[in-house]
């Protein structure tokens, strides 16, 4: 008996698709480039632009225009970003805590003593 095998035809993603570098996968265009792994080989954020923000902001994606918001913006209560990513993972401050501008706590006994404990220097603003 003769057999012969041969690969399988290339997956074929529909318009509004994109095909993971894998082949065996297709995501939908609009999860390209959204800063989350949507194939399992992570391609849909390889080819993708990064942008930095100035100091005090984040960046805020709303495609097809790129935003950079103030850091007071993040954990603020408010969804500013379409993706709400501004206040994804925040979480309530503590009755003795204070927030950051970047969106974590520190104890409020740390506020304008001399010594940084945000990571942007909020705690020692206005002292």
């Amino acid at each position: 008996m003769n057999r012969s095998f041969t690969d399988p035809p290339p997956l074929q993603c529909g318009p509004n698709e994109f095909r993971c570098t894998s082949q065996a996968q297709c995501v939908s265009q609009d999860v390209v480039c959204d800063y989350k792994d949507d194939c399992t080989d992570g391609t849909d954020e390889q080819l993708c632009v990064t942008y930095s923000c100035p100091v005090g902001q984040f960046y805020c994606p709303d495609f097809p225009y790129i935003n950079c918001l103030p850091d007071t913006w993040i954990c603020d209560g408010d969804v500013d970003c379409p993706d709400g990513r501004d206040e994804d993972g925040c979480r309530n401050c503590g009755p003795r805590e204070l927030r950051c501008n970047s969106g974590a706590c520190y104890s409020a006994l740390l506020a304008c003593d001399g010594v940084t404990d945000c990571t942007d220097n909020s705690d020692e603003v206005g002292c």
